[in-house]
């Protein structure tokens, strides 16, 4: 099987990708175990629906067979989230070549959900690109060489073993051409383009100014100063992040402090946070007793002061001159996800800039992937350009 082109965005909480523009999203979470223990993980043959929950793989590192389940399948597990308690290097994890093996592998059964279960095949990939956090370009202090050197893990050839039952095979992947980018920045394709790569009649509020775009992920907050027109910044002072505050680890210690006896791990609480954030209270109900607790000021009184912290960071991060004019866009998973508390701070705070001066672009967690995309199809699939469209692909 060949895949023209594979993006990836691997987040602290989510994975997302698009595989030929076809969408998979789990959970970031893995957990290693022994070959010996994989039988006993299934009670039952798995559907084909339900294949995205079940996940369970064989990774080969260095010749060396290691188990994992993948997901869902490992976000309830006590060590299945370690990697969100700290800044988690992705140029070093194995939990990254682990999940995107499993999405590359669950894209195999979407593609050929009859496939003989114990047969091999190959998979090539012609371009794959990726994303690095600001926080560790920043440590490695030359931003190439740190993109360079994420790009060059997914270069080579992989073998993964899907052994979830009826959908068991063994895929060897190789791939020939593989880059990385800049998350928050590269989010500015997303709004100059859509993914027909058709320029959006939005990209003209950003020609005259300054765009500053702040990315809330679950452990740190990335921001990128955008020259006008959405070009690319040439220089690492464009850049700034904050490790000081994650979203996740105030979950966890929400959770260790008040919240212990009903949300036995971070997991259940983020989602518990997830399902009710909506209603604008949050209220616990035991599913044996049926006795309610409310938590609504615990969880909102956390929520505010992250908010709080956010917000200033991003409007102080960079200094403009007398009459240039700036733009704020939110983006990521935090954001969306907390985006009507972050409106009400900002409107108490700098009355009139929500929706002007302060932006929150639709499906702003998969501004990221959808800029990687944009890239992907001006790599692979755009022929025949005039030079001013050479142009416009040089800049992404």
């Amino acid at each position: 099987m060949n895949i023209s082109r594979m993006v990836s965005d691997f987040g602290n909480s989510m994975n997302q990708h698009l595989i030929e523009g076809f969408y998979l999203e789990f959970p970031s979470s893995v957990s290693e175990i022994s070959r010996d223990e994989v039988p006993s993980l299934f009670s039952s043959a798995v559907t084909h629906k339900d294949l995205i929950n079940e996940m369970v793989i064989r990774v080969s590192f260095d010749g060396v067979d290691r188990h994992f389940k993948v997901g869902h399948k490992a976000k309830k597990d006590v060590l299945g989230n370690t990697h969100i308690f700290q800044l988690h290097d992705k140029t070093t994890s194995d939990s990254v070549i682990v999940t995107w093996l499993a999405a590359i592998i669950n894209y195999h059964v979407h593609m050929h959900p009859d496939f003989d279960r114990f047969a091999g095949d190959e998979v090539t990939i012609d371009y794959f690109s990726t994303l690095l956090p600001v926080w560790l370009l920043k440590r490695s202090g030359k931003f190439k060489d740190m993109l360079d050197k994420m790009a060059a893990r997914f270069t080579g050839d992989f073998e993964v073993e899907l052994m979830t039952p009826e959908f068991e095979r063994t895929l060897h992947v190789r791939v020939f051409q593989a880059e990385c980018r800049i998350e928050g920045e590269t989010a500015r394709l997303a709004l100059k383009h859509d993914l027909e790569l058709n320029t959006l009649d939005t990209a003209e509020r950003y020609e005259d100014c300054y765009t500053v775009i702040t990315d809330l992920g679950g452990q740190t907050q990335d921001i990128s100063r955008i020259p006008p027109g959405l070009s690319n910044p040439s220089s690492s002072d464009a850049f700034a992040s904050f490790t000081d505050q994650s979203y996740l680890l105030e979950l966890e210690n929400l959770r260790s402090k008040k919240m212990m006896q009903h949300f036995k791990s971070i997991r259940t609480l983020e989602h518990f946070i997830m399902d009710n954030i909506n209603q604008g209270v949050f209220i616990y109900t035991n599913p044996t007793t049926g006795e309610q607790i409310d938590y609504t000021e615990d969880i909102e009184s956390m929520i505010k002061k992250y908010v709080k912290i956010a917000v200033d960071k991003t409007v102080q991060a960079f200094s403009f001159d007398p009459g240039e004019s700036v733009k704020f866009v939110w983006i990521g998973g935090v954001t969306e996800l907390l985006k009507p508390y972050i409106q009400d701070y900002i409107q108490e705070i700098y009355p009139e800039e929500v929706g002007d001066i302060h932006i929150f672009p639709e499906n702003s967690r998969k501004l990221n992937l959808y800029a990687l995309e944009i890239v992907a199809k001006f790599k692979t699939i755009v022929k025949g350009k005039t030079e001013s469209e050479t142009s416009e692909e040089r800049t992404v």
